[in-house]
């Protein structure tokens, strides 16, 4: 099994100043988001805010082994026309209404059922993981372990970390994370 760690979205405001450097063009911050993870989850409004033109020069210019996990709701074959010629993972995911609770603390992990895969005929498993608060280095640690205990059937795992796991140290440990795997 391989886990990805990456993050949902690019542009959060709670870490936008902190994470890319101050003189940094905004219309770069993909790219510097992409040489620091491998992966990237996008939602509607996401998508929505970058608009159609940036996703899809994002989509088109990102590295071969980039992955982007893409939120669909409502009628999946429109979103299907989002895929473009790209040498990227795309997968197209829909979020369930129950969220799997790890006990050991308050974080939230959501799985995703993946409806379409392009480029990536490997078994694959999306999760979101949330949490109303900042988890500590012990937390992340253990959270790694039950993923590996829980999904380690799968030959990919992709998990995005998103509400509570946006702050500059979280994603400084993630970064640390997908060093060390």
């Amino acid at each position: 099994m391989h886990i990805t760690i990456a993050v949902s979205g690019f542009q959060q405001e709670v870490w936008s100043k902190s994470f890319f450097p101050d003189d940094l063009p905004e219309d770069w911050r993909f790219d510097y988001y992409a040489n620091e993870f491998r992966a990237i989850f996008l939602d509607k409004s996401d998508r929505h805010r970058l608009g159609s033109l940036v996703f899809e020069q994002i989509l088109s210019e990102a590295n071969a082994g980039f992955t982007f996990a893409l939120e669909v709701d409502g009628d999946q074959n429109a979103d299907f026309g989002l895929v473009y010629d790209t040498k990227s993972t795309v997968l197209m995911l829909e979020f369930g209404p129950t969220k799997v609770v790890v006990s050991m603390t308050d974080i939230f992990i959501e799985q995703a059922v993946i409806v379409h895969q392009q480029n990536n005929c490997e078994s694959a498993c999306v999760l979101r993981v949330s949490s109303n608060r900042v988890p500590n280095n012990e937390e992340i640690k253990r959270l790694l372990v039950f993923i590996n205990a829980h999904y380690g059937n799968f030959d990919r795992v992709y998990v995005f970390f998103a509400h509570g796991f946006m702050a500059v140290k979280v994603l400084n440990a993630a970064r640390v994370i997908n060093e060390l795997l």
